[in-house]
């Protein structure tokens, strides 16, 4: 549902021709490219208090190009629009009646904004480094708030059902298995569906009240869970700052950072233990620390289980030792008939004190079972298992 935003009623727009960068909004019929806007680096639109600018950008070596918004004093990515879908130098991005739509080269569209209820009549950044699509009435019919993809800032509201996407890598922006999830309850960190954090147990939180979530959000003073009459649930103090963002990074990490004169300043992580984010240290990768040091949460150290070598300079995980096994195909592999036959998979002992992240969050689904019965499982839908057998004194266990 669409609000009016109240800004003065004269706007500063420069003319619309090619190169030309512009302050506050563009109108229909604007179109940009990254060699059309060279000069300043692929920006073609600032917001008023120029603090942030739209920019068609390359953040890395490969020839992949992003419709972004730019926090510009630090040079900081807070928003990509086309993030699974990049251009070339050469792709445009168009502002029409329609909406936005960024398309390659050859004119194929990579990216478009939804059908829009009413017509375009101006594209607007925020002096939040919201960019907003206004009608006529200069009501709202579009933000990218309402679409964000790893970061959020201050302004900025992640309702619930809405979630952060981590980025590849600082140089991929297509999104990662890593999400950060708001739920009426709580906000999890999530690896393929499977939780490894929630904020109410992290430390740093206190828990408020026992009221419906209805988003998260940041201001001078922290982070919140916020609920109905923006009643406070969960909260992390933090000391004031005028401009913060808060992050899913590329490692399944959250972070919130403030920014001052030329250094960003992190306040607060999760997990703080890192050798809780899955796949930190890839495939069947063991994660500890050295125990003799007084920061060792922030260094873990990756190694292979007995049994298991390191896969390569260049890949994270393990492999076994022994080149006769190998490890299961995927599961959106198209090769799945050897998964229903439990006679085609052998057992290889990790060994005794072996954790994995998703136990601390999750009940086991059988109890009373020992080896042999997970031997003989037989996975008739495909369903994908990780397998944690805990002995009891009965010798017994679950998993």
């Amino acid at each position: 549902m669409g609000y009016f935003l109240l800004f003065p009623t004269i706007f500063l727009v420069f003319p619309l021709v090619s190169g030309l960068t512009s302050s506050g909004l563009v109108q229909p019929n604007f179109s940009a490219s990254y060699y059309a806007f060279i000069d300043n680096n692929g920006a073609f639109l600032f917001s008023r208090n120029g603090t942030f600018s739209a920019t068609i950008f390359n953040p890395g070596a490969q020839r992949s190009f992003y419709l972004c918004v730019i926090h510009e004093e630090s040079n900081t990515i807070i928003w990509s629009a086309n993030r699974d879908a990049p251009i070339t130098e050469s792709g445009t991005v168009s502002l029409t009646p329609k909406g936005l739509t960024i398309a390659d080269q050859d004119g194929q569209i990579r990216w478009s904004t939804p059908p829009l209820k009413s017509s375009v009549f101006a594209l607007l950044l925020t002096d939040f480094g919201n960019l907003v699509l206004l009608d006529r009435s200069n009501a709202s019919i579009w933000e990218s708030f309402h679409y964000p993809t790893d970061t959020i800032v201050i302004g900025q509201h992640l309702p619930v059902g809405a979630s952060l996407a981590s980025a590849v890598s600082d140089d991929d922006l297509s999104s990662r298995d890593y999400r950060l999830t708001i739920t009426i309850s709580d906000a999890f960190l999530q690896w393929q569906g499977q939780t490894y954090w929630k904020l109410s147990e992290d430390t740093k939180a206190f828990v408020n009240a026992n009221y419906a979530v209805e988003y998260m959000a940041m201001n001078r003073t922290g982070l919140y869970l916020f609920g109905n009459n923006e009643s406070v649930v969960i909260q992390v103090i933090l000391p004031p700052s005028d401009f913060r963002i808060a992050k899913l990074g590329t490692s399944g990490k959250f972070t919130v950072s403030s920014y001052t004169s030329t250094n960003w300043l992190e306040e607060f992580s999760a997990p703080y233990d890192d050798c809780r984010i899955p796949f930190i240290c890839g495939l069947i990768g063991f994660c500890s620390y050295d125990s003799s040091s007084t920061i060792n949460y922030k260094y873990p150290i990756c190694s292979c289980p007995t049994g298991f070598h390191i896969r390569s300079q260049h890949k994270s995980g393990c492999l076994p030792s022994d080149g006769s096994y190998s490890l299961p195909v995927s599961c959106n592999s198209t090769n799945k008939g050897s998964w229903s036959d439990p006679s085609a998979f052998s057992y290889l002992w990790l060994g005794n004190g072996s954790g994995y992240f998703s136990n601390s969050f999750s009940q086991p689904v059988k109890y009373g079972v020992n080896v042999s019965f997970c031997k003989n499982l037989k996975l008739d839908k495909f369903q994908y298992f990780i397998l944690a057998l805990q002995k009891s004194n009965s010798g017994f266990g679950h998993f």
